[in-house]
């Protein structure tokens, strides 16, 4: 067990002595004592998104920062569960994010946050300040969709995402405009990078593991037969033979690339 350094330190005045603990150990102790916020040192500061899951807000953390919070971005995009279902489900996507490991084109994931609220389960993920791809395609041209090299280079960064995806041994099976996030970019050479903005895979909450990892024995809880998805972007196979494989996957970025050409759903 690891042990916590201390001074004895005598206090004349008081006729006693005072435990003088080290830094790491004074600032768990401040924050332990400042109870402020009912989120667990961290707040609510707009709804992004609501779902059938739940919902997702932006959040940002209170003074003093918990050490372990120290390193995460000031501001973060959670998704809280709407109930116990959607819970393990939130679980679940935790876990398919933490086996897909990091990928510059794959929004991050920074785990469950604690909370005061018991049973509530919060998953921090990297704050796309630019929104969604299908916010974008509303917004622009009047809706009628962006410019070829807008949408070569939005093309390019969802390919990627899906190359690392799938060679990791998954299926996303929900690939769609308001699954695909656009993050701020610094490089603004980058040939991924639209007005600063790259753009992200993100929601694993229907992701499953491919036909192939799923052979090895590995990941029971992340296997899945149902096809799930989205009607617009789920690929013949998946709608006429209830199969969802990689293939059904790029099946969907035609769609998301037909719609961001003309602003226009597959029909």
């Amino acid at each position: 067990m690891k042990m916590m350094r201390m001074v004895m330190e005598y206090r004349p005045e008081k006729g006693t002595f005072v435990i003088k603990y080290n830094k790491r150990q004074r600032e768990d102790e401040d924050f332990r004592n400042n109870k402020r916020s009912k989120y667990g040192g961290w707040v609510k500061e707009k709804l992004l998104g609501r779902g059938g899951f739940g919902c997702v807000n932006l959040i940002k953390f209170k003074e003093p920062r918990p050490p372990h919070y120290k390193d995460l971005p000031e501001l973060l995009a959670v998704k809280s569960a709407l109930n116990d279902t959607c819970s393990k489900d939130l679980v679940r996507e935790m876990k398919v994010y933490e086996s897909l490991g990091s990928s510059p084109f794959i929004v991050k994931c920074y785990g469950q946050l604690d909370n005061y609220n018991k049973g509530e389960v919060n998953m921090a993920m990297e704050y796309a300040s630019g929104g969604s791809l299908a916010s974008a395609i509303e917004s622009k041209n009047n809706g009628d969709g962006l410019s070829e090299w807008e949408v070569k280079a939005h093309t390019c960064s969802i390919l990627k995402g899906l190359e690392f995806i799938h060679g990791k041994g998954f299926v996303h099976c929900d690939l769609k405009p308001a699954n695909i996030l656009l993050v701020a970019d610094d490089d603004d050479d980058s040939p991924y990078s639209v007005d600063g903005f790259v753009a992200k895979i993100a929601d694993f909450g229907l992701a499953k593991t491919s036909s192939v990892r799923s052979n090895t024995g590995d990941d029971e809880c992340m296997r899945r037969s149902k096809v799930g998805g989205t009607l617009y972007y789920l690929s013949p196979e998946a709608l006429l033979e209830n199969t969802q494989e990689e293939a059904s996957d790029i099946w969907a970025v035609g769609c998301v690339v037909l719609q961001m050409l003309t602003g226009l759903v597959l029909p």
